[in-house]
Formats: C-alpha cells, structure tokens, sequence
C-alpha cells in the first residue's frame, strides 16, 4: 500500500475500503479539442514543444490550476526534471480524453496528478470522479505500461469546505486503488493542510488556489513520495543513480 501524507501518514484499512471492481473501458480516442481557454492552453505547449522540445523521463505534472499555478516546479523538484502541464479547470476527464496529448507524447519518469476538485464543484458524485480516476489509469497502463503515478489528494479550501464529505469520500477510492496497484502511490495532503481539524492560511485571495505557504506543504508531501522507493518503473526510462 502506498500511502503519503505528512511524512508518509497512513490511512487505515478501513477508511480505505476498497470500491466496487472497475472494468477498464475500450480504448479511448481523444476527443477533439476543447474550445476555449483549455485549447489555448494545448496550443500553447504546442508552440512551446516545437520551440524548445522537452527531453524524455521527466517528471510529468498534470492536472488543474493547482498544478498549472505552481510556478517553483521546476526549482521545487530540481534535481530532478520537472514538467508541467497543469491547465486550470480540468476535470480528471479532460485527462484521460486527451491522455495522448497531455502526457503519452512526454514519456514521462513518472506523473504526478491533481484534479478532482473542479469536477465535485460541477456536480460529478464522488464514485464518478473515482471512477473517472480508474479510467485514466486504464489509459496509462495502455499507452505506459508500469509508469508510476502518484496522486495527490483533493485538497480542501476555504472556497469549497462545502465539498469536505465529498472530497473525503474521492480521496478514500484513491488511496483503496493505490492499496490495490504498484504503479499508484497516494499523497495525502489534507491532514497537513488541516492539522487537528482546523484549515490552514494557505491560499491566495480566493480562497481556492495555494500560496507559497501551500505549495510548500505540497513541495514537502510529493518530496517525500517520489524519495521512497516503489516496485514500478516507466518503460525506456533509465533508472535514476
């Protein structure tokens, strides 16, 4: 079971009850091009790639504003290569739709994921966005065999605490599917954003998206579960010295 939080705070079994067996999906064919800011966004590391092309067996961040607003990635990881391709309102469908777009095409070292909380704010159930979350490693394992993933928990904000027993019930899918698969470790960021109950002071004016006090947290938590050792590795990927 591979579990994270503040330094590797575990989940109990039980709150980890393991959800109703996924059948994976037929293969997914990428849909069409979202209009809007998430077209501009994929057109812009587009240019961006053929510009300067990224070098394989990075380590890949994807996922929603949280990812795409955290702008000391790449000096946060160093020494290991960080890329992001965060873009804001993703849903863990708009992942998986345009999996090859958005994280095939990089080959990544490994892929570091947050989204969730868009879709509960748009009305997805939790089992949804869970299941939702299985398909996008059906993906994975398709087009990347064994790359590990490493899932960072729906955070809470003061923005939405009204998503707090939703938020918890996504987060306890995750960390049951993590229980039951090599290539996916759990990163529990909420006992460390809310030590003793209480919400920290760690997002911007909004109330939603992470200031540096946050992204620090965040820093900490992934650190710590991209240093442990794990089973799996990406295909074609050299191991790290």
């Amino acid at each position: 079971m591979k579990i994270w939080g503040a330094i590797a705070a575990c989940i109990s079994l039980a709150a980890c009850a393991t959800s109703a067996p996924f059948t994976p999906s037929p293969p997914i064919t990428a849909r069409p091009l979202p209009t809007g800011r998430f077209a501009t966004a994929i057109a812009k590391f587009e240019d961006m790639d053929r510009t300067s092309p990224p070098a394989l067996c990075q380590y890949l961040f994807v996922g929603s504003s949280s990812i795409q607003f955290w702008s000391t990635l790449a000096e946060d990881f160093a020494p290991r290569p960080a890329l992001n391709r965060g873009i804001g309102g993703t849903q863990v469908t708009d992942v998986y739709e345009n999996f090859d777009l958005l994280v095939t095409q990089y080959q990544p070292r490994a892929i570091v994921f947050y989204a969730g909380d868009n879709d509960l704010a748009l009305g997805a159930p939790a089992p949804i966005v869970v299941e939702n979350f299985q398909r996008m490693m059906a993906a994975k394992s398709r087009a990347l065999g064994d790359t590990p993933v490493y899932v960072i928990s729906v955070k809470p904000s003061r923005n939405r605490l009204g998503q707090l027993a939703d938020q918890a019930e996504v987060n306890r899918g995750l960390a049951a599917l993590a229980d039951s698969r090599a290539d996916l470790v759990f990163i529990n960021v909420v006992p460390l954003m809310m030590p003793n109950g209480q919400l920290l002071d760690v997002f911007m004016p909004d109330g939603l998206h992470l200031n540096q006090a946050g992204y620090a947290i965040w820093r900490d938590a992934v650190r710590a579960a991209l240093d442990a050792p794990i089973a799996v590795s990406a295909p074609g990927c050299a191991p790290v010295a």
